[in-house]
């Protein structure tokens, strides 16, 4: 538009309002960068969603469930899987404290429940460097919030982010609670889209009305506790649904019905940046906290070699009395196995 002048700063187009106005020319490269980049989101750890719906790296992925029924679980596994892909995550559980959460992270990467500890300490080695989580369940203000994302990715370079709940945290003033709400959350989107980070919020969803249906009524977009502005604002919106039916039976030691559907329901209602809305059945797996793709329930669990390979070669170093912050010393590798990269850190982990 101004290709032809010259100024010596940006202020006269800002004080023209002009800055934010872009030439169509321009916003061709920005087509062929994002095409050329394909769906950079966060994988889904269950495959049914492959090539329908990933986290955006670029917004706010509200999520839902019914109290009790498994949304925390399925956003902990969401980050397990990233992680195991190569992607940092940062984790604000407000509910859970963090030793619980690494403890559930730990089963989800064994799927065993309640792995031993040694498998524990693998693992909480093995998501150093992976895996950060907000060591708090107090209340929190949304200024920690802010401040918490920007760390998380300029500091820490991550790349997915979860934040659980949103009841957990104080918008601003109490008495207009639904200016608050919306603030915090334009604010929270604006921040995701700025540094490029998938943000999966945890919300709960309204008590299912006595009388009707109660909790068999799937839930939709309208089922988010407050404002539409949390859904009008999220990039994506996404609800989990438990089947309580099949919830009892499990609870009481009966079979399960599998001819009826999923124990789950996985529902984008919302996607912004991709076409697919719809819903996939998922499984709940029979020994440990983690949902399946198909009713035979299985889920491959993660190898933690790579990262111990990477520890014993750490301390191979110090006992020949190297400072590996250093450098290595130029033999290094001729007489010792060289360091093994392998799926854990870099590949996809298969379903």
């Amino acid at each position: 538009m101004f290709d032809d002048l010259s100024f010596d700063d940006d202020r006269w187009l800002i004080d023209n309002g002009l800055a934010d106005i872009a030439d169509p020319s321009k916003l061709y490269t920005k087509i062929v960068e994002r095409r050329e980049r394909g769906d950079d989101g966060i994988e889904a750890p269950v495959s049914k969603l492959t090539g329908n719906f990933s986290l955006p790296r670029r917004g706010i992925t509200l999520f839902g469930a019914y109290s009790g029924t498994g949304k925390s679980t399925f956003a902990s596994q969401w980050a397990v899987h990233a992680a195991n892909q190569g992607h940092k995550v940062a984790i604000m559980s407000l509910e859970m404290p963090s030793d619980f959460t690494l403890e559930l992270m730990a089963e989800q990467s064994a799927v065993v429940k309640e792995p031993h500890l040694p498998y524990i300490e693998r693992f909480a080695n093995w998501a150093d460097g992976r895996v950060y989580l907000y060591d708090s369940t107090a209340v929190t203000s949304e200024e920690s919030v802010f401040k918490f994302v920007e760390t998380a990715v300029k500091m820490l370079g991550c790349s997915m982010i979860v934040i659980d709940p949103l009841m957990q945290i104080t918008l601003g003033s109490s008495d207009n609670p639904i200016a608050a709400e919306q603030s915090f959350i334009t604010r929270l989107a604006s921040l995701s889209r700025d540094l490029e980070v998938a943000i999966l919020l945890v919300h709960h969803l309204r008590k299912a009305p006595a009388g009707g249906q109660g909790e068999k009524a799937r839930p939709d977009k309208a089922s988010f506790l407050g404002s539409t502005h949390l859904t009008g604002a999220s990039a994506a919106v996404c609800t989990l649904w438990a089947d309580p039916d099949k919830r009892e039976a499990r609870s009481n030691g009966n079979e399960v019905d599998d001819s009826v559907g999923g124990d789950y329901v996985f529902t984008v209602h919302k996607q912004r940046f991709a076409p697919w809305h719809g819903s996939v059945h998922l499984f709940q797996h029979s020994n440990a906290r983690v949902i399946c793709n198909s009713k035979a329930r299985q889920y491959r669990a993660i190898i933690l070699e790579a990262k111990e390979c990477e520890l014993k070669k750490e301390q191979s170093i110090w006992s020949q009395g190297v400072d590996p912050t250093s450098g290595l010393p130029e033999n290094w590798g001729q007489e010792t196995s060289p360091m093994i990269v392998t799926k854990t850190q870099t590949g996809r982990s298969p379903m």
